[in-house]
């Protein structure tokens, strides 16, 4: 591995990151080849082992469709370039960032992703590696596009992992946030600041889906936006076929666990599902895995049938044999948790926002249930009652995650909206 600035160059195609920065020529004649402008170069916080988390997993999916529609596109990862100047997570010089560079004094509601010397080594950089337009995925790292900005990159676009400023607005002013979310305490002004300040300056704003884009549009007026679905590797996984033998009962739960959304489902599934499930199965069990588990969470390990696995490396064996459960009432974006387990021909029950904003039906590649914790037993208790059904629907979902949600089947949809952000502008400048 040989780290530049930031920049992971991979030279092997064994294992997932290798499949990221080295993908297999495509055979496809329509691939677009290099970008005449410079090269594009995408910023994502992370490509590191372990992703666990939607953005982990989204930002892993971006980076290999662009290095296979623009082969010569480069990967900055925020926490390389981080390492690389000797910045520690929160420095004090870091913590007390701003706005003003957006002509506000309110505080960023962002800034322990931001350091002032990993932004000047990554201008650098852009000029090193002949970058000629950036893509900088999540509101979170937009110091880098104000950077890229800064160093005379014209073309410069942002990928909005959700609708920030409204899921923010709705973790807040949830009844409960107080008790159960970290994070409640947002400045969700200084987030739609952000979003209209950003949105504005960039040539494209890339969605996960069509209702983020609507959502996003109604309050903010972007030059152009475009739809990036969430994606997954699918082929190679080595997951074993579904063979029609009943389920087990056994659920599962994957995400950021410091996050409101899902530490309000999980809290349910801990608090009110297991237990219901457990007066027709005792055996049944609960894993709640994810990247940092918050106290609320950390409590309910304790519980009878609950277990927690705090930052685990992968979450491929942790998948197998389980069911997993959906139950979110809040939130934003597509579940790319669903995604990951319909690719390992997992069984999948979830809620209608638990399964918002992606194009997948109901029964046919997963159950739907209701918001309150009996529709949700019920529809385990069909999983586990009905093996064949649920095999039917595990192989369909497969199939349909890996026709239209794969890593492979995203690459029309960036390589459109890199053509839009790359576009000369009125007057022949880039």
């Amino acid at each position: 591995m040989v780290e530049v600035r930031g920049l992971l160059e991979r030279f092997t195609t064994t294992d997932e990151q290798g499949a990221i920065m080295n993908p297999a020529p495509s055979g496809d004649d329509t691939t677009p080849g290099p970008d005449p402008g410079g090269v594009i170069g995408l910023v994502v916080r992370d490509l590191g082992p372990g992703a666990v988390t939607g953005a982990d997993l989204r930002n892993r999916g971006l980076a290999h469709a662009l290095r296979r529609t623009h082969p010569d596109s480069v990967v900055f990862e925020a926490e390389h370039l981080r390492a690389e100047v000797g910045c520690a997570q929160q420095c004090a010089a870091c913590s007390a960032a701003d706005l003003a560079d957006y002509g506000s004094d309110r505080p960023d509601p962002f800034h322990r992703q931001y350091c002032r010397r990993a932004c000047a080594s990554f201008q650098q950089a852009l000029d090193e590696r002949g970058v000629g337009a950036v893509w900088v995925s999540d509101l979170q790292q937009h110091r880098y596009f104000h950077a890229a900005r800064a160093a005379g990159v014209r073309a410069v676009g942002l990928d909005m992992h959700n609708s920030e400023a409204d899921n923010f607005h709705d973790n807040a002013v949830h009844p409960r946030a107080a008790e159960l979310d970290s994070m409640a305490s947002v400045d969700v002004e200084s987030v739609r600041l952000l979003e209209d300040h950003v949105s504005r300056e960039a040539r494209v704003v890339t969605f996960v889906s069509h209702d983020d884009e609507e959502r996003f549009r109604a309050r903010c007026h972007p030059a152009a936006t475009a739809v990036v679905p969430n994606s997954v590797r699918v082929e190679g996984t080595g997951f074993p076929v579904p063979d029609g033998r009943p389920a087990r009962p056994d659920l599962l739960f994957l995400g950021h666990l410091d996050y409101f959304p899902n530490v309000e489902a999980a809290v349910t599934l801990a608090d009110e599902v297991l237990p219901g499930l457990r007066r027709h199965r005792p055996e049944a069990t609960l894993l709640l895995a994810g990247k940092y588990p918050n106290r609320v969470l950390r409590d309910r390990a304790d519980r009878p049938g609950v277990r927690l696995v705090a930052n685990p490396a992968t979450t491929r064996p942790l998948l197998t044999g389980r069911i997993l459960v959906v139950p979110l009432r809040l939130g934003g974006g597509s579940r790319l948790k669903i995604l990951e387990a319909m690719a390992a021909c997992v069984p999948v029950v979830a809620t209608a926002k638990g399964a918002e904003g992606l194009r997948i039906r109901p029964d046919e590649h997963y159950l739907l249930s209701g918001d309150d914790p009996g529709s949700l037993v019920a529809k385990v208790l069909q999983v586990l009652d009905d093996p064949e059904a649920d095999r039917r629907r595990r192989l369909a979902a497969h199939g349909f995650v890996r026709d239209h949600y794969s890593w492979e089947a995203i690459e029309p949809a960036v390589a459109s909206a890199m053509k839009e952000m790359t576009a000369p502008e009125p007057g022949g400048h880039r």
